[in-house]
């Protein structure tokens, strides 16, 4: 079976809200893809819940179908939003 392909998503700015649906969008095309997800946070400025629920959806959605997401430069303000909302283990950032 040869390698899945890896696709990375750099994320950048303020990740609110108001980006939710973008963030969605961009998300369910690449679930059409066979390959496994790398989310770069290294522009990341801030995030609120509603972005971190997207990403456990995406998880969750990839883990149905054998793939693998993978995240990158998070800060620890970053960092401490997700653990906060007990998600630190999804994203494998115990």
């Amino acid at each position: 079976m040869a390698p899945r392909k890896q696709n990375e998503i750099r994320l950048e700015g303020t990740l609110d809200i108001r980006r939710a649906e973008e963030l969605k969008n961009s998300f369910s095309e690449l679930l059409k893809e066979n390959s496994n997800i790398t989310l770069n946070f290294e522009d990341v400025e801030d995030m609120d819940f509603a972005v971190i629920q997207l990403i456990y959806s995406l998880k969750k959605s990839l883990l149905t179908g054998k793939r693998k997401l993978s995240v990158c430069g998070i800060s620890e303000k970053i960092k401490s939003k997700i653990t906060l909302c007990d998600f630190q283990e999804l994203l494998g950032l115990e």
